[in-house]
């Protein structure tokens, strides 16, 4: 059956079932247009009489309804038979309602409406959404631990700082701490300087002194000494010169000789740079006629009473404004 040879009843669903978008029916309807156009250009070529073309243009000029369509060129058609067989599997566009068939033969094939694999792009929307969410995600952790990195390296130059500044500070009070103590040190051996200063020149100004030059009892006179009494404050001061230094495990020892020869501790004493020697000590304050003055060497630490021989010995003498 001929393509032509349907009616317009017949035409009206299939025609309604292609133009709303069935994509089985849109690709079988573009394969059998395009069997369809291929269809002449199959057979062999015929060459018909001159005859049968004078006849065939005769008819069809003598025909009005197609006297209209003279002009135009004929379309062959081409037999049916030779594609009954894929035009009976495969449905066709029909052309539309009104038009013969030589025009339906002559109109092009429509191109297959185009459908959107809808399904498809709704598969790819859930990945698309994961893919999105884990690059924020990613951006988001980034941003977070750069941030941390940065405020833990900022807190690691503070702690840094910090311990520079305390061990700065730590340095400093050590310092400060040396040079106070220094100072403090210093400040004293001023201050007991002055003291043995001060009680140095209450001991030459007082009237109530005595004077007791000692020198050595036997030999030749290369050591000497003096020593100042001061009978009112009972203190007396010890100078000397020239003094060798005490064997090992001994020392000096100054004594304050009665005239009973009660012999009384006045001090112990080792020798300076030079052979100096500057020594202040106290009498007991029931002395009071002492006459001689000497010197021995003792154990260190000193003794009760002279046991070692006598080194320095001297008279004590009155001052003239003494008493």
């Amino acid at each position: 059956m001929a393509v032509s040879d349907i009616t317009d009843a017949e035409q009206s669903p299939l025609r309604a079932h292609v133009a709303s978008g069935c994509p089985r029916c849109a690709g079988r309807l573009a394969e059998a247009q395009s069997v369809y156009e291929q269809i002449g250009l199959s057979l062999p070529p015929i060459t018909p009489q001159d005859s049968v073309k004078s006849r065939l243009m005769d008819k069809v000029r003598a025909t009005p309804a197609n006297a209209a369509a003279a002009a135009a060129p004929s379309a062959v058609v081409a037999p049916v038979a030779a594609a009954s067989s894929t035009a009976a599997a495969t449905p066709y566009k029909l052309p539309p309602a009104g038009v013969d068939g030589a025009a339906r033969a002559r109109a092009p094939a429509a191109a297959p409406r185009a459908t959107a694999p809808v399904g498809r792009m709704w598969f790819y929307v859930p990945m698309i959404s994961s893919a999105a969410l884990l690059l924020i995600s990613a951006m988001l952790f980034y941003g977070y631990f750069n941030a941390y990195g940065n405020y833990r390296r900022a807190r690691k130059n503070q702690r840094q700082h910090n311990r520079q500044l305390a061990m700065q500070a730590a340095a400093w009070q050590k310092k400060y701490q040396a040079a106070k103590a220094g100072w403090q040190s210093k400040f004293a051996a001023e201050n007991a300087s002055l003291k043995r200063v001060q009680s140095q020149m209450r001991l030459l100004t007082t009237p109530h002194l005595k004077l007791a030059a000692l020198h050595v009892p036997k030999g030749p006179a290369a050591m000497h000494a003096t020593m100042l009494y001061n009978s009112a404050q009972h203190v007396c001061f010890f100078s000397a010169k020239g003094m060798k230094a005490p064997p090992a495990g001994k020392i000096y020892e100054v004594w304050l000789i009665t005239k009973k020869q009660v012999k009384i501790r006045a001090g112990i004493f080792g020798v300076g740079p030079g052979g100096t020697v500057n020594m202040m000590a106290h009498v007991p304050a029931n002395i009071h006629d002492i006459s001689l003055t000497a010197v021995t060497i003792e154990p260190a630490g000193g003794v009760a009473q002279p046991t070692g021989a006598i080194q320095l010995l001297g008279k004590v003498l009155k001052m003239p404004n003494g008493v």
